[in-house]
């Protein structure tokens, strides 16, 4: 399960937000803001945030999950795998000036529609 606890240095919490499903397993790798929300980048190997598994039960998929920044709502989550592949992580996240986000990680197989060449 993920869990998101955002606050100051100061002790206290402006928020607490959970992503993650019974029996499953959710991990966060990497966190980016752009002032206004966060952005947290994983895997997970659960149907989690509405979202259902590409890669099929209990395989991993690698997860972003965008939050409010001063509420702590989850504004949406992707998944990202495909079918057939065992493992898709998400490593890192990052913004560029305009605001589009960027995820790296890797995968063992096709990805959205996207094949593997070597």
């Amino acid at each position: 399960m993920l869990v998101l606890v955002f606050g100051t240095i100061a002790p206290t919490t402006s928020f607490t937000s959970l992503l993650g499903a019974p029996g499953g397993t959710t991990g966060a790798e990497d966190m980016a803001t752009d002032g206004t929300n966060l952005f947290v980048a994983g895997d997970t190997d659960s149907d989690v945030g509405g979202q259902t598994s590409p890669s099929g039960a209990e395989k991993i998929d690698a997860v972003l999950t965008k939050y409010d920044g001063s509420t702590g709502a989850r504004l949406f989550t992707k998944l990202a795998g495909g079918p057939g592949n065992l493992h898709t992580w998400a490593r890192s996240v990052t913004m560029d000036a305009s605001g589009n986000v960027f995820v790296c990680g890797y995968t063992d197989g096709a990805l959205s529609g996207h094949t593997c060449k070597l």
